[in-house]
């Protein structure tokens, strides 16, 4: 009888036994794993976009500072030398690397701060004269020195016309000559994203419809330069990757609006993100009237 309740006792204890017992050692079932496999793939769904926005985020956080701290070591300088920030000679030959250069010999050499993280100095692999950047790359100044940035400096900010570009020269009228004719500082743009060194707007300047290289003529839809608003209407920021900027944005009804944003700082110092659609109602120059409603594509 004993042994009869100890061969009982050790069957009832077994994994193995027939009495249908889990069996510890079995592993999945294919049903198991697709399941896994599926909660995971939600999961990383779900998660993906929340991590590429705030990583987008922080480059734009990023972007802000830089333009920040150039717009306080601008202020410096004039506050210093009661002239803005600029090249020591209108000829780009002899400017030693225009704003970028005295900038940075005045400040000390944080070339870091003339990059955004969403447009990488890429090199010049090409050795390009002066190549321009895009939404997503940085331009490249190699003249009489090499610098490679992601920002602009507005050069309505000049002393002289001849200090400017071709709009100073034709509008001279126009130029902020010394900070005391700078009536609205909180609106009035000093350094910006772009894809080159400077610009000077003017009120009839349209957008571009190539919003990644607004200086690429060669694409179906070519792009036109220029030297005012074009240069700095790119969609580097503003919720979707530099890289994804749009390369031909066609208007689609009266509410339609220019997608993307560039960081930009004042003459006051502060910064803002700045939406594309809202660049004409800054004031860029002394005399700037804001269109109603922007000019077209």
């Amino acid at each position: 009888m004993i042994a009869d309740k100890k061969i009982r006792a050790a069957t009832a204890a077994s994994p193995t036994s027939d009495v249908g017992v889990y069996d510890r050692r079995r592993g999945f079932t294919l049903i198991e794993l697709l399941v896994v496999i599926a909660i995971i793939a939600i999961i990383a769904a779900i998660l993906l976009p929340v991590l590429q926005s705030a990583k987008l985020r922080a480059q734009q956080i990023q972007s802000l500072n830089n333009v920040r701290q150039m717009s306080i070591a601008s202020k410096l300088y004039y506050d210093e030398l009661q002239k803005w920030v600029g090249p020591i000679s209108g000829n780009p030959i002899s400017s030693e690397g225009d704003w970028m250069g005295a900038l940075l010999s005045y400040y000390g050499h944080a070339s870091n701060v003339l990059i955004c993280p969403s447009a990488p100095d890429t090199g010049n692999p090409n050795n390009l004269t002066n190549p321009f950047g895009k939404a997503d790359s940085a331009w490249h100044w190699t003249i009489d020195s090499y610098f490679g940035a992601s920002y602009a400096k507005n050069d309505w900010l000049v002393p002289t016309p001849t200090n400017g570009l071709g709009n100073a020269t034709t509008y001279p009228q126009y130029i902020y000559q010394n900070e005391s004719t700078v009536k609205f500082p909180s609106t009035t743009p000093i350094f910006m994203d772009s894809v080159w060194i400077n610009l000077d707007p003017l009120e009839t300047d349209p957008p571009n419809a190539n919003l990644y290289n607004p200086a690429d003529v060669t694409s179906s839809s070519p792009g036109s330069l220029g030297e005012g608003m074009q240069r700095c209407c790119i969609a580097r920021h503003g919720g979707r990757p530099a890289g994804a900027a749009p390369r031909n944005v066609v208007p689609t009804g009266s509410g339609w609006t220019l997608p993307g944003a560039i960081s930009m700082g004042f003459v006051d110092t502060h910064v803002e993100s700045a939406k594309l659609q809202n660049l004409w109602n800054y004031t860029w120059h002394l005399n700037w009237k804001t269109p109603s409603p922007n000019p077209p594509l």
